[in-house]
């Protein structure tokens, strides 16, 4: 007996998806992440000067970007620990 089995779904959650989706977005409504907040527009905006432009990625990707803001967008340094702090001293906004 033949067994077929469908991992076209579990593809897509491994590989990614287009995060401008109605698909990636409810994936990611699914996943706690809110997409208004600063700390996700901030990981959006990473990710586009990165690579120029996001593209496919999934949601674990950014969880683990989104680890390295604080709630208000700022980075925060491995080394130090502190968010905000930029190599000249200032923050990132400009403060």
């Amino acid at each position: 007996m033949l067994i077929s089995r469908d991992f076209s779904n579990r593809f897509q959650q491994i590989s990614g998806m287009p995060i401008n989706s109605n698909g990636g977005k409810d994936m990611m409504k699914r996943a706690g992440i809110d997409t208004n907040s600063k700390q996700y527009q901030a990981v959006m905006k990473s990710m586009s000067a990165a690579c120029s432009g996001v593209g496919y990625t999934n949601v674990q990707a950014i969880k683990n970007r989104m680890s390295r803001y604080d709630k208000d967008g700022a980075y925060i340094s491995p080394v130090t620990g502190l968010a905000g702090l930029w190599h000249s001293g200032k923050t990132e906004r400009g403060d």
